[in-house]
């Protein structure tokens, strides 16, 4: 007994590595100490071994973030149940659909004075809508395209006051969403919103612009530029992420300057960002169920329209969601803060 005392004190570093050994052998259930131990194989038991714990580690840690995350999912829906944004996604999408003749009325009056032709403004209305609703907008495009010139001189005003209507109905759900009390009485909100109308319309004019121009523009700074040519042609090949990041800064600047106090704009780009991903992929279903299901057959020649108004409605119910994720995520900043 004596002798292995000393002989531990001789050599310390002994004991830590059979400690070591021991709890290896013990882990993988080989208890027994052998000089013809296969320590490489002790190894790789007990590397399989922690690989399951591991393992069961990660996959009892990502059941429980999907729960926290179906449980978030839960109680965003019933706070939205609670404020009716569903309510005002319907009032939004009627007055929208009601003050889309108006819109268009304007939109076709002023294209006339930009060198846009009608064929380049239908393009980018079958971008944004779906393809069920293409024949319905096609024949309002063509008919407002007529009336327009005239109607324009006469009643630029009123054209303005109805093509307001829809993002009045938007600011009072966009109020709700963010808990603020509107303060400004009903004139200055339809001159408010009618003002707003105007800049999406004309936001709609330079889309329209850069999509029949574009090139040409490139063509005119490659003189200057050399190497620019590459860029349209990646423009040309990625149009749709084109309409996506324009509905995203117009959601964006929506979201922050139309309510009242107005919010920063980089605060307000993760629900536009969430919101028009809704929208495309939205519309891109939509247009898959009517092509391939006749679940609106039973509407007869009112299809086409409650078509776009379903959709209108489901495009305002994003668009509400994605202002109430942004104040969820303002709110978070200002409790860190």
């Amino acid at each position: 007994m004596v002798s292995a005392c000393r002989r531990m004190q001789q050599r310390p570093w002994r004991s830590p590595v059979r400690r070591m050994r021991r709890f290896l052998l013990c882990s993988t259930g080989i208890v027994s100490l052998r000089k013809n131990t296969d320590y490489g194989k002790i190894a790789d038991i007990w590397k399989k071994q922690m690989d399951m714990k591991f393992y069961l580690e990660i996959r009892r840690t990502g059941l429980l973030m999907l729960k926290k995350r179906i449980i978030r999912i839960i109680l965003l829906c019933m706070e939205l149940s609670k404020k009716n944004v569903t309510a005002y996604a319907a009032s939004s999408a009627f007055f929208l659909f009601i003050s889309l003749i108006p819109s268009l009325m304007l939109l076709c009056a002023i294209i006339p004075f930009v060198p846009l032709t009608r064929a380049d403004f239908m393009r980018v209305v079958i971008e944004i809508v779906p393809s069920s609703v293409e024949p319905l907008a096609i024949s309002i495009i063509n008919d407002v395209y007529r009336q327009s010139v005239g109607l324009i001189s006469l009643s630029i005003v009123a054209i303005l006051w109805s093509a307001g209507k829809g993002l009045l109905a938007l600011l009072r759900g966009l109020n709700v969403i963010n808990g603020v009390e509107e303060k400004r009485n009903y004139f200055v909100l339809r001159i408010v919103t009618s003002f707003y109308m105007v800049l999406i319309l004309l936001v709609i004019i330079l889309t329209l612009l850069i999509m029949v121009f574009g090139e040409a523009i490139v063509n005119l700074l490659d003189r200057r530029i050399h190497g620019i040519a590459s860029f349209m042609t990646a423009f040309n090949s990625g149009r749709h992420l084109f309409f996506f990041l324009i509905i995203t800064l117009v959601l964006a600047c929506l979201y922050a300057y139309l309510p009242r106090p107005r919010g920063r704009l980089r605060q307000q780009f993760p629900g536009a960002v969430l919101a028009s991903l809704g929208w495309t992929v939205v519309t891109f279903g939509f247009s898959i169920y009517v092509t391939y299901f006749n679940g609106f057959s039973m509407y007869g020649s009112l299809t086409t329209i409650v078509i776009l108004l379903i959709w209108l409605y489901v495009c305002m119910n994003l668009v509400l969601v994605g202002a109430y994720i942004n104040k969820i995520l303002v709110d978070k900043e200002l409790e860190i803060d």
